[in-house]
C-alpha cells in the first residue's frame, strides 16, 4: 500500500513538473527540489526503516508514514495549484535603468573596484588565519566568525555576478576575470577544505539556471551534452568530498573508482543530503510540535545579522537527540506544521507562492541580461528555502542579493526607476 501511494505521488509530480516547465522553468526547479527531498525520504522510511531508526533517529512505526505522506502530498498539490492560479494575471512593477551623470561614472567604477579588492583582502586574512585548523570535522573557525561565514556564502552570488559582468562587458573583462578567478579559487578552497557540499551545489544551480536562461531553453545535442557533462562532474565532485571528508591528500585511483561505483546502488541515492531534513516533519507530527510563537520568534531573530541565534533546525535536532551534538536538518514544510499544524502547511504553501511572485514583482527590469542574473541569483537560494526556515530566504535576499544588485548598479553607473505597466518576466 505504501509503495502504491508513493507511485501516485510520483506520477502526479512528474505531471506537475511537465506542466510547470512550460509555464516557468525556474518554479519547476523549485518544485523538483522540494519533491526530491521529501520523496527520497518517504521512500527511505518504508524501504529501509532500520537505517531511518539508527541514522535518522526519527522512525515512529509504520502508521507514522501516512500522515507524513499526506502533508507532503498536500503541500505539493497546493503549490502546483496556487502557482497556476496566481500565474494567470501576474503583474509587476518592472523597473527601468537610468544612467548616472558622466561626471560620476568614473567614481562609481573606482568605488566598485575598491569594494571587490577590499573583499578579497579581508577574506584572505580570515582564510590564512584559520586555514590550518579548518577541516570537514572542524568547521568552527569558519562558522563561529559570522563575518567570515557571511563572506563565504556571499561568494556564491559574487562568482555568478562576476561571470555575468565579464561576459557582458568587454571593456573591463580582464579585471573582472581576474577577480572571478581569485574569488572562485578562494571559495573552492574553503568549500573543499570544510566539505561544504551545499554551497557548491547552490553555486552549480545558479550557474545552470544562468546557462538555461542564456540559451533561452533552446537545447540542441551539443548543449545537452555540455549540460550533462557539467552535472556529472558536479556529482563526482560532491561524491569525492563525501568520501574523502575534505582530505584530498589521500586520493587514490580506488577513491575515484569509488565515486562512480555507487551510481547503480539504490541506497546511494537515498543517503544524500535529502535523507535527514524531511524526517523533521515526521517528528513534528508524532510529537505534536505546534509552537507558533517559537516559530515567529526564531524567524524574527534570524533576520538580525551577525548575531548568534537558535534556529528551528537546532531546536528540532535537540528534540531528536538531546544528548547528541550533530544536526539533523530542517524542512520548509516542517515549519508550516510547527506554525499551525495542518492549516500551517496550507498557509506555507500559499506563502511560498507569495514569496516567489513578490520577488519577481519587485526585481523585474527592462534589461534582459540583468533579469538573467536575477534568476540565477534566485536559484542559489532554492536549497536554503527547502531545507531551512522561511525567513532564511528573506534574509538572503536582503543581505546577500541586494549587495550584489548594488554592485551591478555601481559598476554600470545606473540606478533603477519605476516603470508602470505589466511585467514581461524575461
Amino acid at each position: 500500500m505504501e509503495y502504491f501511494l508513493l507511485l501516485i505521488f510520483l506520477i502526479f509530480s512528474i505531471y506537475a513538473i511537465k506542466v510547470l516547465l512550460r509555464k516557468d522553468f525556474l518554479f519547476a526547479i523549485i518544485y523538483l527540489v522540494f519533491f526530491s527531498y521529501c520523496f527520497f525520504s518517504l521512500f527511505s522510511y518504508v524501504y529501509i526503516p532500520e537505517e531511518v531508526a539508527s541514522l535518522g533517529k526519527q522512525y515512529y512505526g509504520e502508521l507514522a508514514f501516512y500522515p507524513y505522506l499526506f502533508y507532503c502530498f498536500l503541500f505539493h498539490v497546493l503549490i502546483f495549484l496556487f502557482f497556476l492560479y496566481k500565474r494567470k494575471d501576474r503583474k509587476g512593477f518592472e523597473f527601468t535603468l537610468c544612467s548616472v551623470k558622466k561626471d560620476y561614472l568614473m567614481k562609481t567604477k573606482i568605488l566598485y573596484h575598491f569594494i571587490i579588492v577590499s573583499f578579497i583582502v579581508l577574506y584572505l586574512f580570515f582564510l590564512c588565519n584559520t586555514y590550518s585548523s579548518l577541516s570537514y570535522y572542524n568547521q568552527t573557525p569558519l562558522k563561529a566568525n559570522p563575518l567570515f561565514f557571511y563572506m563565504f556564502e556571499l561568494m556564491i552570488l559574487l562568482i555568478i555576478f562576476l561571470f555575468h559582468i565579464a561576459r557582458t562587458n568587454i571593456e573591463y573583462r580582464k579585471s573582472n576575470c581576474i577577480y572571478l578567478l581569485i574569488i572562485s579559487l578562494l571559495f573552492i578552497i574553503t568549500a573543499l577544505k570544510c566539505g561544504q557540499r551545499i554551497q557548491l551545489l547552490s553555486l552549480a544551480m545558479g550557474l545552470i539556471v544562468y546557462y538555461i536562461c542564456l540559451v533561452k531553453g533552446n537545447f540542441n545535442i551539443k548543449r545537452i551534452i555540455v549540460l550533462s557533462a557539467i552535472i556529472l562532474m558536479l556529482i563526482f565532485l560532491l561524491q569525492l568530498i563525501r568520501l574523502t571528508r575534505g582530505n584530498f591528500s589521500n586520493i587514490s585511483i580506488q577513491t575515484i573508482i569509488d565515486c562512480f561505483s555507487p551510481f547503480l546502488n539504490l541506497r546511494f541515492y537515498l543517503f544524500q543530503d535529502w535523507f535527514y531534513p524531511p524526517l523533521s516533519l515526521v517528528t513534528a507530527i508524532q510529537k505534536d510540535l505546534i509552537t507558533p510563537f517559537a516559530v515567529i520568534i526564531s524567524n524574527i531573530s534570524i533576520m538580525i545579522p551577525l548575531i548568534p541565534h537558535t534556529s528551528l533546525g537546532s531546536t528540532m535536532s535537540n528534540i531528536v537527540d538531546p544528548i547528541g551534538n550533530r544536526g539533523y536538518g530542517y524542512y520548509y514544510i516542517t515549519e508550516g506544521y510547527q506554525f499551525l499544524g495542518g492549516v500551517g502547511v496550507i498557509i506555507y504553501a500559499a506563502f511560498l507562492i507569495a514569496l516567489y511572485n513578490l520577488f519577481f514583482k519587485i526585481f523585474t527590469f527592462d534589461d534582459c541580461d540583468l533579469n538573467i542574473l536575477i534568476k540565477a541569483s534566485f536559484a542559489t537560494f532554492i536549497l536554503s528555502l527547502v531545507r531551512s526556515q522561511s525567513f532564511s530566504f528573506i534574509k538572503q535576499v536582503v543581505f546577500w542579493f541586494l549587495p550584489i544588485l548594488f554592485l551591478y548598479f555601481l559598476f554600470n553607473g545606473k540606478y533603477p526607476t519605476k516603470k508602470r505597466g505589466e511585467s514581461k518576466y524575461v
